[in-house]
């Protein structure tokens, strides 16, 4: 995003006829962020001198990280060095992103220029990170589990912008960094907090096509969202399904329906949705049959009531939706997930009244506490639930 501001700088309050080179001398630009717009270099000098300190560099987005380390290890731009923040709930994406940076090493020294520190003390890391790199151009810390106590998060950002240019310090934190956390406001304030948001099921859908084009096969939209489907939005599952379907195929082959049923296990989710609409629908004997399999496998009772209980109350969320008077093409993003579970959850919501469905729900409720109080066995709530259904 770019603002204009004033003729000069707002720091120093003089003007610059490079927008880029200003910016970045004076702290307001990272070297990573892309150059401004085309029209800004065809600015008259007066006009383009207002051009100054003129991005959002709080967030650095997971793309723009690994556009970074490309471009590093191509030769096609800077190497990066000093600290960062990986933080986020998508911890496939934050690992392949590590995994990516150590590969800026060289390989014959690889072992002398990277190092992991899991759980360390600020001493420890600036004993890492002050370590010149052995014949190479960087040397990569990474630091799992750095201790939350106040005192520890003080002494490493009061740390965190010294580190040498010499070494690319990662922070990676599971989840999200709490917006209290003392070293996170000034990492932020110089783009360097990397967060990995969960993917959405677009991107996730842009995922399953771009990995099944890397093995050579292809793949429709409508298979792409069974496989969605069939195994969420965990990014390491879907790669997994996605490159055991290839195999299947064979490269130049193409990945059908059928193909991924033949391959992919669907997880618990999917099969309590489809649980739920064989017997909605009528099928009871089969619904059954699916779940005595899913028990017989080893599957939690406690787990399977689990998700149940969550299907059933999106189904009466949109029964309330539908009484306000909300379409379809509304109710699919209030729900929020996979559109098309979405879509079968509207569709499966009209074959319960309401009544009872709220019986349903509080009988799938009552499991945990049937279970707990010794009153049954997990497979025995269970079920019982279930027959509330027929």
């Amino acid at each position: 995003m770019l603002f204009i501001f004033s003729a000069s700088c707002l720091n120093c309050q003089k003007g610059f006829r490079s927008f880029r080179l200003g910016a970045v001398s004076h702290g307001f630009l990272p070297p990573w962020l892309p150059r401004p717009p085309s029209f800004i270099s065809s600015l008259p000098v007066a006009l383009e001198e207002t051009a100054i300190c003129g991005y959002n560099t709080s967030i650095m987005e997971e793309k723009a990280f690994f556009d970074l380390i490309r471009g590093a290890k191509s030769g096609s731009g800077p190497m990066p060095g000093g600290a960062y923040l990986l933080h986020g709930e998508e911890e496939y994406s934050k690992a392949m992103a590590v995994r990516q940076a150590q590969c800026l090493t060289e390989e014959a020294a690889r072992a002398l220029n990277t190092q992991t520190l899991s759980a360390p003390t600020i001493q420890d890391i600036m004993a890492a990170a002050e370590s010149m790199p052995f014949f190479d151009r960087v040397h990569v810390v990474t630091v799992y589990d750095y201790p939350g106590t106040k005192d520890e998060e003080k002494a490493l950002a009061d740390y965190v912008l010294k580190v040498p240019e010499s070494t690319l310090l990662l922070l990676v934190k599971r989840d999200t960094v709490k917006k209290g956390c003392a070293y996170l406001a000034p990492l932020q304030k110089e783009g360097r907090v990397v967060e990995f948001c969960k993917y959405t099921p677009q991107k996730a859908g842009q995922f399953i096509k771009k990995r099944a084009g890397e093995r050579g096969v292809a793949i429709e939209p409508p298979v792409v969202s069974h496989i969605l489907d069939v195994v969420g939005l965990d990014l390491a599952g879907l790669e997994n399904a996605v490159f055991r379907v290839a195999d299947y195929v064979g490269e130049g082959g193409r990945i059908t329906r059928e193909a991924v049923d033949a391959c992919i296990t669907p997880n618990t989710e999917y099969r309590v949705f489809d649980i739920l609409t064989k017997v909605l629908a009528g099928d009871r004997q089969e619904g059954l049959r699916i779940l005595q399999g899913m028990l017989n496998n080893g599957e939690s009772a406690l787990g399977i009531a689990s998700f149940m209980e969550g299907r059933l109350r999106q189904m009466l969320a949109v029964k309330q939706y539908q009484k306000a008077g909300m379409k379809e093409q509304e109710i699919v993003p209030a729900l929020g997930g996979n559109p098309a579970a979405a879509r079968y959850t509207i569709r499966d919501a009209g074959k319960l009244k309401e009544a009872k469905l709220c019986r349903v729900l509080k009988a799938f409720a009552n499991v945990d506490y049937s279970v707990k109080s010794g009153l049954c066995t997990e497979e025995d709530a269970l079920l019982s639930a279930v027959m509330e259904l027929f």
